[in-house]
């Protein structure tokens, strides 16, 4: 008898196996893709020079009745060079993402969607040798089931900042009076509310 034409005949294909995993392995990834996605967007920001922008992702999953994806999550928001005025008017620029936001602690992995809206708000800060440094960022807006994002933000903040008085010549500007020392004061700044209108970036962009 021939041993080996009979074990050929009858052992399992190596290659069946794996070609069996691969499919297994892609059908579940399909089943994942089409449980859940995310879409990526970037809003301008309005500022003087224009370079202010925010970045986040909506997650959406489907609707086994419906079989249409809804909006059920915000993740990974970013904002850059913000603009703010100050109360000792001297403008400032902050920049931040979802990570450094979260350092503080606190502050959930996503911000949930509820009937294609959202609301969110997270204060923080920490102390320092000069003062304290306090901020709030809010973010809202709604999610349209045809259409861009649209919605608001604002970013408030008080930290310490070291201000010279300004220059006072006096009457005689060949003598001019002594010019105080610089302080450190509490300066309070604001963005304002802000509207955006998101425009939607290729997948693997953020």
């Amino acid at each position: 008898m021939d041993l080996t034409r009979h074990f050929s005949r009858n052992r399992p294909s190596l290659f069946g196996v794996v070609v069996g995993t691969s499919l297994c392995a892609a059908l579940i990834a399909a089943a994942s893709a089409n449980a859940a996605n995310l879409s990526e967007w970037t809003a301008q920001l309005p500022a003087q020079d224009g370079s202010s922008w925010t970045d986040f992702k909506v997650k959406s999953k489907k609707n086994q009745r419906t079989k249409k994806f809804n909006p059920v999550a915000i993740k990974k928001v970013s904002v850059a060079f913000l603009e703010l005025k100050c109360s000792d008017q001297e403008p400032t620029q902050t920049s931040f993402t979802w990570g450094q936001l979260k350092a503080g602690g606190g502050l959930p992995e996503q911000i949930p969607v509820r009937d294609r809206k959202f609301s969110f708000s997270h204060s923080g800060g920490y102390e320092t040798g000069d003062g304290p440094f306090k901020f709030t960022f809010t973010f809202s807006g709604r999610v349209p089931r045809n259409g861009p994002p649209t919605g608001t933000l604002r970013y408030t903040t008080t930290f310490p900042r070291l201000t010279a008085p300004p220059y006072d010549p006096g009457p005689d500007p060949e003598n001019p009076a002594p010019v105080p020392p610089s302080t450190w004061v509490q300066a309070r700044c604001d963005s304002g509310s802000l509207g955006w209108t998101g425009k939607r970036l290729p997948p693997g962009t953020l």
